[in-house]
């Protein structure tokens, strides 16, 4: 039994014991008072002639927690439905299953390991363990900022290559400007690609909504928003010298 279920326990078998002070049910019928200076009971239990302002505050009490309950229930509802009306399906040329790419392979589920060196100074130890031995963590939130990418791209329109086959995967931006696309990355904590700069060739979005290359590499994750997809990347993964 744990602590959690000892403590209900306690208080089920204390709510059969009289405090101290408390009334008795005889007591009670009999209109005693106790020693906390409750006011006794009217013969024909109309209480409320006692107690007008504390009554009509306790109903106004609990009609404020019904309101705030129902409000709650209404922001909750519509959230939901907000959500399902955002969610855009994934272009039926970039579905992959998962049971045919992510395998095991030479490395983990790559290929190979990845290159050494990367572009930008990407950290090659965590790239190799984010891109091929791991299917749901990610690089450390805004870490990639701190690579010579947004220094060395700026401006530019940047072809990312798989750390592992030094293929193309992503051309960005396609659709925006270069500081729309700087802007929603660094919003977002990651570099952040839509269905356009994909090159759909080689890559797959799984059932669950992981994102890889079509030689096994771990990505990243597509996680739609109200412009539609949105293809959450780890730079490690896509900082590849092209082959």
């Amino acid at each position: 039994m744990g602590d959690k279920e000892r403590d209900m326990s306690e208080i089920h078998k204390t709510d059969d014991i009289e405090s101290p002070g408390s009334l008795s049910l005889s007591e009670k019928q009999e209109g005693k008072t106790s020693d906390d200076g409750v006011t006794e009971q009217s013969s024909d239990c109309d209480v409320t002639k006692k107690f007008p302002n504390s009554f009509k505050n306790a109903r106004s009490s609990r009609m404020l927690k019904i309101v705030a309950a129902i409000a709650v229930l209404v922001i909750l509802v519509l959230g939901i439905t907000l959500r399902a009306k955002s969610k855009v399906p994934v272009p039926e040329s970039l579905q992959g299953s998962s049971d045919e790419i992510m395998v095991e392979s030479a490395h983990g589920t790559c290929v190979k390991p990845v290159q050494n060196p990367l572009r930008w100074g990407a950290d090659v130890e965590i790239a190799d363990r984010i891109s091929c031995f791991n299917r749901h963590y990610a690089e450390n939130k805004r870490s990639w900022e701190s690579t010579s990418f947004l220094t060395e791209q700026d401006g530019k329109n940047t072809t990312f290559y798989d750390s592992v086959t030094g293929l193309s995967l992503f051309t960005a931006p396609i659709g925006r400007s270069w500081e729309e696309f700087k802007e929603e990355s660094l919003d977002h904590g990651w570099p952040s690609f839509r269905d356009a700069e994909v090159i759909k060739e080689r890559i797959r979005v799984l059932e669950d909504g992981e994102v890889v290359s079509i030689d096994g590499t771990h990505l990243g994750h597509n996680l739609p928003d109200k412009q539609g997809n949105r293809y959450c990347i780890n730079l490690v993964s896509v900082a590849g010298n092209p082959v």
